[in-house]
């Protein structure tokens, strides 16, 4: 899912900063139709507490009484290689039961921490829209550990652009660097528009250290900044000890 719209976050200003348990805001991503839209959970509710699914805002949302009739998130688990599916059920004559579920019909529990990524498949439709509201993730820096030799499904927890390079915005540890694409981790941002996507990799080839660093394909070093609200597969290479640390940028 691309993020495409951030609204300004809305805090109390103190003589020494922004003091972040005070921010809230909403985010708006465009979804879609009929295709994979690859997106997450960027706030916290007001009270620190996980997002519920039917608390979050969608415009020309597709609902049904199964799985397949509906529009669907799912989020991914790399330690199992599977995924957790939710739908919005919708059965005439339910009314009262109406709202997102998983497969198991698990109904409210909808909720998603904040740093979940997850696909969104759009049935076909124009317009199609979600809004998350909340505060920001009130820690320090959100470190999420990587699987290695497996994809992993990322997304910030904070709703601020990232530049793979900038260590004052991410770190990330034990990466396996090569000097092609194929021999190192990867970073991958779908397109729901294209239906492409955009691989980032850690340059390293001997005697060019002057230019090590995350590149696109293309060798473009150092733009590697992604977008607030970017969701990404992070392909990791076999080893233990990955991770990828989010500093928080209100601190």
């Amino acid at each position: 899912m691309q993020f495409i719209a951030h609204k300004p976050l809305l805090g109390a200003v103190h003589a020494d900063g922004i003091v972040s348990s005070d921010i809230v805001g909403y985010a708006t991503d465009n979804l879609t139709g009929g295709n994979f839209n690859m997106g997450g959970i960027t706030f916290t509710t007001v009270g620190g507490d996980d997002i519920d699914l039917n608390d979050v805002t969608f415009t020309n949302l597709t609902k049904g009484d199964e799985a397949d009739n509906a529009d669907k998130i799912q989020v991914w688990d790399s330690t199992t290689s599977m995924y957790t599916t939710y739908y919005f059920y919708n059965a005439e004559g339910d009314e009262e039961n109406w709202g997102w579920v998983d497969e198991n019909w698990e109904l409210p529990d909808a909720t998603l921490a904040v740093g979940t990524a997850f696909w969104y498949k759009a049935k076909p439709g124009s317009d199609k829209t979600m809004t998350v509201s909340g505060a920001l993730e009130s820690a320090d820096d959100v470190t999420v550990n990587i699987t290695g030799g497996n994809f992993n499904m990322v997304i910030s927890p904070f709703p601020a652009a990232i530049d793979l390079n900038d260590a004052k915005t991410v770190v990330i540890t034990n990466y396996t660097p090569g000097d092609e694409a194929d021999n190192a981790d990867k970073i991958q941002v779908w397109d729901s528009t294209t239906s492409m996507y955009t691989t980032y990799y850690y340059y390293n080839a001997e005697g060019d250290e002057e230019n090590w660093g995350w590149v696109d394909e293309n060798w473009e070093l150092p733009d590697a900044s992604l977008a607030a609200g970017t969701a990404f597969w992070y392909k990791a290479k076999a080893g233990t000890g990955k991770s990828i640390k989010f500093l928080n940028p209100a601190k």
